[in-house]
């Protein structure tokens, strides 16, 4: 079980515990409190509830606090977003995959191009960045703003 735990990317590793509980509370909500206590071999209720229970509260509270309806569908699929990982996928880039994954982006490629094409009004407009210095400041400023919306556009994450 140790080397099961290892290859799925758990920390600690699994024991009989682990999957019993599990499968514990996976039947909690289906069945029956007698039901529960024979499939689990327990005695009474309350090995369930001390040793067994989740601790997890399985309600959106999220969606309650803001008044909307429940997207169960969506929890359920965050919740098991850990057992749909790929087992050879990298958990991390290195440098080098990262500075190529960078040069390869076509964003920063349009967003290089356009870092440029201020500059390249003013001097066109100017004749040179020292003569635009004394230049009308809010054409200066349209030149400079227009890439930086299309920026704040077309890259929300940064």
């Amino acid at each position: 079980m140790n080397n099961f735990s290892k290859n799925a990317g758990y920390k600690e590793p699994l024991k009989p515990y682990n999957l019993c509980r599990t499968a514990a509370n996976a039947i909690d909500s289906v069945a029956t409190l007698s039901q529960r206590i024979q499939a689990l071999g327990h005695t009474g209720g309350s090995t369930f509830g001390r040793w067994y229970k989740s601790r997890r509260v399985n309600v959106d509270i999220q969606s309650a606090f803001l008044g909307t309806p429940s997207r169960k569908d969506l929890l359920e699929a965050i919740g098991k977003m850990g057992l749909r990982r790929h087992p050879q996928a990298a958990k991390s880039l290195t440098p080098d995959e990262k500075e190529k994954a960078i040069r390869q982006s076509e964003v920063l490629e349009n967003l290089q191009t356009d870092a440029a094409e201020p500059r390249s009004c003013l001097i066109r407009d100017h004749k040179s960045l020292g003569s635009a210095k004394d230049a009308d400041p809010t054409r200066t400023s349209k030149a400079i703003s227009e890439p930086r919306k299309w920026l704040a556009k077309e890259t929300p994450w940064i």
